[in-house]
């Protein structure tokens, strides 16, 4: 029992509120599990008072580092899928901005002929209409000239 004693001791001093922050989830249980195996066999009731206070804070330890590891996951994929939209994003501005560069300088450019879809669509040609005939009849005045007196 004197070994149990001094291991329980380690296990306390180890398990310390203080020091859990900094252990890992499976010390937490590994300690958990030790003072839930030593609890039936202890005798002295401040060692039952100290074990059963310790389990507590143990275990709402635990579960708090698997909340925080839950949490973690779950900010992670949300950064990933953050920074996928991000470059998507920054790819789909970039192809705008050159489309519509293009666009603006095909329309500026003087050499050019506007496209072929912003020409109408060829309509029937019309007939040649005939252009009337000079007549011969058509009385012709003569040039007046400026030095001519009336």
């Amino acid at each position: 029992m004197a070994a149990d004693l001094m291991d329980w001791a380690q296990v306390m001093f180890d398990s310390a509120p203080n020091k859990m922050k900094d252990l890992s989830i499976e010390d937490l249980e590994k300690f958990y599990d030790y003072l839930s195996e030593v609890d039936e066999q202890l005798s002295v009731r401040s060692h039952l008072r100290q074990t059963a206070e310790r389990m507590a804070l143990l275990r709402s330890e635990i579960a708090l580092k698997r909340m925080d590891a839950k949490n973690q996951d779950r900010h992670d994929e949300s950064q990933k899928t953050n920074r996928w939209i991000l470059g998507v994003s920054i790819v789909a501005s970039v192809l705008v901005f050159v489309f519509g560069v293009s666009q603006c300088l095909d329309n500026r450019h003087p050499d050019r002929t506007p496209r072929e879809a912003a020409k109408p669509a060829p309509t029937k040609s019309p007939q040649p209409s005939p252009t009337p005939a000079p007549s011969s009849q058509s009385t012709a005045q003569p040039a007046i000239s400026p030095t001519m007196s009336p």
